[in-house]
């Protein structure tokens, strides 16, 4: 579903991915309506079954623009927000321009997708990513191509891409690689586990880095690329590995320091009980010889 300006794009919700719109991880299972988007070779619709009758509900827009949910309580004989779609800055249509990806958690906010640079380093420096990214390397179709998973996002635009809802993930990758035109394939439906397709033949636009509830997407990238990343992230996994390492070492050193201290501190104690003891019993006996 697509929030319009005029003719011009403002938010889209995401693909559906048979539980919810993709990019709207926040609307979860409720008791209140049941969602569901149908998709055929002759229709797509979006409709919503309330679950109880007596409490009515409305899908409207807000004058500011932002999509909400309204339900009707009767104590006050009003309309209450149930649930408002929360747009943010990466919300904004194709915000980080053609193969770009946006993060509310990156300082930067916009960056390109693995593989891909930004096509004006200068006016990307600037924070003006309307450009977007380009190929560092052109694929080499079915020479060594190879893809890489990006994990957790809102899938990229649909404009540009094609649907096969009887297909395997691993046959999804055998169709896109067997195709020099497709750029990457995903998961269309998530209930199931890994079936039903989606492929893209052109640029991945509106990508969104989501911090819960996102998506798989598999990018096709040139053979030299996918062994240049996965050197990277073998020495990256090396140094983390060297690093958790040494806190574990310098952890259980710490501990046994202390172990030993405790100890050494619990015998100093008991060696100093026995010595006042050894002085009393001493002091008790020349007290008595001086009695005598």
């Amino acid at each position: 579903m697509l929030l319009m300006g005029g003719p011009r794009i403002l938010f889209r919700t995401g693909t559906w991915n048979g539980f919810r719109w993709g990019g709207v991880p926040e609307t979860t299972s409720n008791t209140v309506y049941r969602e569901q988007f149908v998709s055929t070779a002759s229709e797509s619709y979006y409709r919503f079954d309330l679950l109880n009758s007596s409490v009515p509900s409305r899908l409207m827009m807000s004058p500011s623009g932002i999509p909400q949910r309204l339900t009707w309580i009767t104590q006050t004989n009003l309309w209450g927000s149930y649930s408002v779609v929360q747009i943010d800055q990466c919300d904004t249509y194709t915000l980080c321009g053609a193969n770009g990806i946006c993060s509310n958690s990156n300082e930067t906010v916009c960056s390109c997708l693995e593989s891909f640079v930004p096509r004006n380093p200068e006016s990307w420096n600037k924070k003006d990513w309307n450009g977007g990214c380009v190929r560092r390397t052109q694929l080499g179709c079915k020479n060594g191509d190879g893809f890489l998973q990006l994990t957790g996002v809102k899938l990229p635009d649909m404009s540009d891409s094609w649907v096969n809802t009887s297909m395997s993930l691993a046959e999804c990758r055998d169709m896109c690689f067997s195709n020099c035109s497709c750029v990457a394939y995903a998961n269309s439906d998530i209930r199931i586990g890994e079936s039903d397709c989606y492929l893209w033949f052109d640029e991945l636009k509106d990508t969104k880095k989501l911090p819960l509830g996102g998506q798989d997407l598999y990018i096709r990238m040139a053979a030299s690329e996918l062994t240049s990343y996965e050197k990277h992230g073998s020495s990256k996994s090396k140094r983390r590995g060297i690093i958790i390492g040494i806190l574990i070492s310098a952890v259980v050193l710490l501990v046994l320091g202390l172990i030993f201290f405790m100890r050494r501190r619990k015998t100093r104690r008991r060696q100093g009980k026995q010595r006042l003891l050894i002085l009393y019993h001493k002091l008790n006996r020349i007290s008595m010889q001086m009695k005598d």
